[in-house]
């Protein structure tokens, strides 16, 4: 019996077959700044900064490692006698005491999100046809129109959940404006633009 899979050029079929086993859509894994433990601190006066950097994982973190996005968890908890506004009254230095410039969520989203419509480039294994020869007949099975549309419209669907739950996160720990009232905690989560792990410093604004 011979087995041949024929009406697509080897090279794409064989590309797109390795492609959709390496290359697959996944879902978001939760950062959860409120639950993972923090590395790095830093204080000043009664409010205590504490941070941890590499929180992506799967997919976007390969693609944030890729464009040199650092994504950090922060929690900031103030213990003194007055209200703060995140990115008014504190801010985030670098050590030489350069304020720290963080990428807008939005643009931190668009930055490292999933790509849908790019796996709409596997509805090219639809033409492969499946040929079994035996001594005595012969059949064709059109894989293809299972297999193309089937591992395309699975991983558009997964990339798009995994964005929708990437966004909602970055939505919800938006710190920018919150207000911190003493005696609170904040978490959030932001992106910086750099190739390092920078140590963070929290600075009051007078």
């Amino acid at each position: 019996m011979k087995t041949l899979l024929k009406n697509l050029p080897m090279h794409i079929g064989i590309s797109l077959l390795a492609l959709s086993f390496v290359s697959c859509a996944t879902s978001h894994k939760p950062i959860q700044p409120i639950s993972i433990p923090y590395l790095s601190s830093d204080k000043e006066g009664n409010v205590l900064l504490e941070y941890k950097y590499d929180v992506l994982e799967k997919k976007y973190g390969k693609k944030a490692d890729k464009k040199d996005i650092q994504v950090i968890a922060i929690k900031i908890t103030n213990n003194g006698d007055r209200d703060l506004v995140f990115g008014k009254d504190l801010i985030l230095t670098y050590s030489n005491g350069k304020e720290v410039i963080m990428m807008p969520q939005s643009e931190m989203y668009k930055s490292l999100k999933q790509q849908p419509a790019w796996y709409l480039s596997y509805l090219l294994l639809t033409p492969m046809n499946l040929y079994i020869t035996t001594n005595t007949s012969s059949s064709v099975i059109p894989v293809g129109l299972v297999v193309g549309p089937s591992i395309s419209l699975g991983n558009i669907v997964v990339a798009a959940n995994g964005n929708k739950k990437f966004k909602t996160e970055l939505d919800k720990y938006n710190l920018m404006g919150v207000l911190i009232r003493p005696g609170e905690q904040h978490h959030g989560i932001i992106g910086l633009q750099s190739p390092n792990f920078e140590t963070l410093e929290i600075k009051i604004v007078d």
